[in-house]
């Protein structure tokens, strides 16, 4: 249930209580119970619409404070070139904090932090920067 549908099903309970408080003394017990189950209904909605209110405004700040730390972490960033013109994003920030290294662009430009693993392959004698999350092979050095 949205925003919306909980403010009509708050107004649909108001407008049951005042219905209420309006009927004459000689209303019927019948009656009576009739209206008590309408407005009881009534609040167990806007009851709903609260609760999934809350759960949203929860949902919304957890993605803020999410991508408040994704800005604030990637700021420590910045797009290199290396060895045979490969493009990498290396860490610029206070490396009293974290050593230096470097992190794969194409992750990065997603939003994920995966460090990129250094190989040497004998066979061809060339160097690699091997990203474990997306699988990109960054030739570094020597003849492909």
């Amino acid at each position: 249930m949205d925003i919306a549908s909980g403010l009509a099903a708050a107004a649909a309970a108001l407008s049951t209580v005042k219905q209420i408080a309006e009927l004459d003394k000689a209303l019927s017990q019948g009656e009576l119970k009739l209206k008590m189950a309408s407005l009881y209904s009534d609040l167990a909605d806007v009851r709903m619409a609260l609760s999934d209110a809350k759960e949203r405004v929860a949902d919304l700040e957890g993605q803020m404070k999410t991508a408040a730390d994704w800005s604030a972490d990637s700021a420590n960033y910045r797009l290199t070139s290396i060895q045979n013109d490969v493009k990498v994003m290396r860490y610029v920030g206070d490396e009293s904090s974290q050593p230096p290294h470097d992190l794969c662009p194409h992750c990065f430009v997603k939003g994920r932090k995966s460090f990129l693993q250094p190989e040497y392959r004998l066979a061809r004698r060339t160097e690699h920067l091997k990203c474990n999350e997306c699988g990109a092979d960054l030739q570094t050095r020597g003849m492909a």
